[in-house]
């Protein structure tokens, strides 16, 4: 029985993709360092689905290099970019609709910075929990911050969908023992996002959810 759901952040319930290359490549330059190269699709992939930490890791060759970018980052204050981002359709009409039989939470590997989205779209008004990737020791796709939110929202993992639009996600769905969902809202995804999730495909649309819930729960869910 579907009791709870766990959201992924960016391309689930806020549409930020967009933004998120031209933010890391305006980061780098802005400590001296050359900008990422993401004429590589797989580069592309890791820099929308990994945490702050593990880009700096994977793209700045040195540790005094990652230094500078996690602390210029820290430096940051979120509010100036929040206005920015807009949320996916529909995201508050499925979140109020689920509300009332369904604890509700979003698991990110953003960091610190998820705060000011969570005051800028009142989530707290919808959620039981935020965990974010400075909760954890190991950020999705380790399962760490799913098991964290069930914990939170009192539920058994087996009782907890995770919706999320990457491979990372539904890797740490898997870890995690939960059910997923794959989300995608575009029919053609950005490189490095032709993959195939198991199950029936992806959501295209946040209002399919609750009947998807409701199939998954049976007649009596």
């Amino acid at each position: 029985m579907i009791s709870g759901v766990i959201f992924d952040c960016d391309g689930t319930i806020v549409d930020s993709r967009h933004l998120i290359l031209p933010f890391y490549r305006w980061v780098f330059e802005q400590v001296g360092l050359p900008p990422i190269d993401t004429s590589d699709p797989m580069v592309i992939a890791y820099l929308l689905s990994r945490s702050d930490e593990e880009v700096f890791e994977r793209f700045a060759g040195e540790a005094g290099q990652r230094e500078r970018l996690i602390t210029f980052l820290h430096g940051l204050d979120p509010a100036d970019f929040v206005s920015e981002m807009q949320l996916e359709p529909y995201a508050l009409e499925v979140l109020t609709e689920l509300r009332p039989a369904h604890r509700l939470a979003i698991a990110t590997n953003r960091g610190p910075d998820m705060h000011a989205l969570v005051r800028h779209f009142e989530f707290d008004r919808y959620l039981d929990t935020v965990v974010t990737a400075a909760d954890v020791e190991h950020p999705k796709p380790y399962p760490d911050m799913l098991l964290l939110a069930a914990e939170r929202m009192g539920l058994p993992a087996e009782d907890v969908l995770f919706v999320g639009d990457t491979p990372v996600d539904e890797e740490a769905a898997e870890a995690a023992g939960m059910p997923f969902l794959c989300y995608q809202r575009r029919s053609e995804e950005p490189p490095g996002f032709a993959w195939e999730p198991r199950g029936d495909g992806c959501l295209r649309d946040l209002r399919e959810l609750p009947p998807r819930i409701h199939e998954m729960n049976g007649p009596a869910g």
